[in-house]
């Protein structure tokens, strides 16, 4: 037997690496022995499996909040296989609603606003 590997990254859409992500392997060559695996990205978005059986693989991806993903690789005994996978999420990363009231001239009040994006500015009076 000729020993392969696949390994690679999960990243979110900012190229952020999302640690903790459940990564699986399946084999789809006839004949392979290796039966399911399964593991975990660490803190740097990393993942690896070693001595496998040279063939074709499906690797999948799961993680919280994010879209799944999964992508059809071969791993050869001399050229390790790579699959990096890019996450986009689910919902937002933030949204944020404010209903105190804002001054905007000595006659006109507004009594409610709803402001999106992704940064908090704090303010001074």
């Amino acid at each position: 037997m000729n020993a392969s590997a696949i390994r690679g990254l999960v990243l979110d859409e900012q190229e952020w690496p999302i640690a903790g992500a459940a990564v699986t392997l399946a084999p789809l060559s006839p004949g392979l022995s290796v039966p399911d695996i399964a593991t975990t990205t660490d803190d740097s978005g990393r993942y690896a499996w070693s001595d496998l059986e040279e063939g074709r693989y499906e690797v999948g991806v799961r993680a919280e909040g994010f879209h799944t993903a999964a992508h059809q690789t071969y791993a050869g005994a001399v050229v390790p296989a790579r699959v990096d996978f890019h996450l986009t999420r689910t919902l937002p990363a933030h949204r944020r609603t404010s209903t105190r009231p804002v001054r905007t001239s000595d006659y006109e009040q507004v009594t409610s606003t709803e402001l999106t994006g992704g940064d908090v500015v704090e303010g001074t009076d």
